[in-house]
C-alpha cells in the first residue's frame, strides 16, 4: 500500500491554503489545522495530512477494506449490489459529515482536536481522483473536473490495479502533481476554503455551530458531480444470490453458514429464465464470491436443463457461450465428481463443442 500520495496531496493544498487566506485569518487557520503533541520538552504537530493517512491504516486494522461498512471512506462500491449512484451518495455524505463535525469545532477554536475529520474527508475526495476507486470523464484542466461516471469495487475485476491509483497523482518525470494530483490537491484546497468560510460566517454572527455546511451543493456539483450515466441500477445478480445464503460477507469473498444451492439454482431457471446475460452474471457471482458453493448451484442447475432438453432455457443457455463457459469452469474447478462432469459433457454437446 502507497500511502505517501494522500500524505503529498494534502499536505500541499494546506500549504496552498494557508497562504492564500493570507495574514488577516491564516494564523486562526493554521492554529486549527496543527493539532500539537507534546513529549516532555519536545512538541510535534499532526495535521489532516497525517490523517488522511491514518484512513487507510485504520481500514485495514479494522478490517474496512473488506468490509461494506468502509468503502465509503474510499469513494468505492459496497460488497452487496450496491449501485454505483448509491455509493456516489453514501461517499458524498461521509465527506460533508466530516467536514461539517471540523467546522464545528473550528467555531469553537476546537479544529485541532478534530482534524481527523478532515483528514478523512480528504482521503474520501482525493479517490474519487484515482483510477481504481473511480471513473471519470475527462477534465478540461486542473480546476475542472470530469463528472464521475462510474464508481468501482474493491473486488473482482475492478481490484485490478488497484495499488497503483495512488502513484498516478504525481508525475515522476516532471517532479511535481500530476494532473490527477492536481485535481485532488485543488478539490481539497476548496473544501478547506469552504469549511473554513463556513466557520468565520458563525464566528462572525455569535453563532455556536454552524447547523449545515452552506455551499456544500455547489461544491459536490463541481468536484464530486455525477454523471448522467452513473448507474442507479443495483446488480440484480448480488440480490438473486443474497436471497438464499447468510453468511459473512469479507472482501472478495462470502463465507456463507448455510446455502440452500438447489433453491438458488431453481430461483436462475424459473426468474432469470431466457435472460442469458443475467443468468451468466449470477454464476459470475458464484465463482467470484461464493467459490465453495458455485459447483453445487450449477449442478443442481445444469442437471435441471439436462432434465429439460427442448425447454426454451435450456435452448437459451448452450446457444449462449459465455454461459456455457462459466458453467463449465464453475463445475470443472476442484474436484469434479461423476455428476458434474456429465453436465459438462451434456454443455458440450448440446453446445456443438
Amino acid at each position: 500500500m502507497d500511502l505517501s500520495g494522500h500524505k503529498t496531496v494534502t499536505a500541499t493544498a494546506i500549504r496552498e491554503f494557508l497562504k492564500e487566506t493570507g495574514s488577516a485569518s491564516g494564523s486562526f487557520n493554521h492554529m486549527q489545522l496543527h493539532m500539537p503533541h507534546r513529549s516532555y520538552s519536545t512538541v510535534t504537530y499532526t495535521t489532516p495530512a497525517d490523517h488522511a493517512v491514518y484512513r487507510d491504516i485504520i481500514d485495514v486494522a479494522t478490517t474496512g477494506h473488506w468490509s461494506n461498512f468502509a468503502q465509503k471512506h474510499h469513494f468505492m462500491r459496497r460488497f452487496d449490489g450496491q449501485s454505483p449512484y448509491g455509493a456516489w451518495e453514501d461517499a458524498c455524505k461521509w465527506i460533508r459529515e466530516n467536514a461539517l463535525a471540523f467546522a464545528k469545532a473550528a467555531v469553537g477554536s476546537n479544529g485541532q482536536y478534530h482534524i481527523d475529520d478532515l483528514g478523512y474527508a480528504a482521503h474520501a475526495i482525493e479517490d474519487s481522483f484515482a483510477g481504481g476507486h473511480c471513473v471519470r470523464e475527462r477534465a478540461a484542466g486542473p480546476t475542472m473536473p470530469g463528472a464521475i461516471t462510474h464508481i468501482k469495487m474493491y473486488a473482482g475485476a475492478e481490484k485490478d490495479g488497484h495499488e497503483h491509483a495512488d502513484t498516478t497523482w504525481w508525475d515522476k518525470k516532471a517532479g511535481t502533481l500530476s494532473l490527477e494530483g492536481k485535481l485532488a490537491k485543488n478539490a481539497v484546497k476548496a473544501l478547506l476554503h469552504l469549511v473554513f468560510a463556513n466557520v468565520g460566517k458563525a464566528r462572525a454572527s455569535g453563532t455556536k455551530s454552524p447547523a449545515a455546511l452552506d455551499g456544500w451543493i455547489g461544491y459536490r456539483d463541481k468536484w464530486l458531480k455525477a454523471s448522467s450515466r452513473l448507474s442507479k441500477e443495483r446488480d440484480g445478480a448480488y440480490d438473486l444470490v443474497d436471497d438464499y445464503w447468510n453468511g459473512i460477507v469479507w472482501g472478495n469473498g462470502n463465507h456463507a453458514f448455510n446455502f440452500d444451492e438447489e433453491g438458488m439454482a431453481d430461483a436462475i431457471f424459473d426468474k432469470l429464465g431466457t435472460n442469458t446475460g443475467k443468468i451468466y452474471k449470477a454464476f459470475w457471482r458464484l465463482n467470484e464470491y461464493h467459490t465453495v458453493d458455485a459447483d453445487d448451484v450449477a449442478h443442481y442447475y445444469v442437471s435441471r436443463l439436462r432434465k429439460n432438453p427442448g425447454h426454451k432455457v435450456t435452448r437459451a443457455v448452450v446457444g449462449d457461450g459465455k454461459v456455457v463457459d462459466i458453467l463449465i469452469k464453475v463445475l470443472d474447478e476442484g474436484w469434479t465428481t461423476g455428476d458434474e462432469q456429465a453436465c459438462i459433457d451434456f454443455l458440450k454437446k448440446e453446445a456443438g463443442r
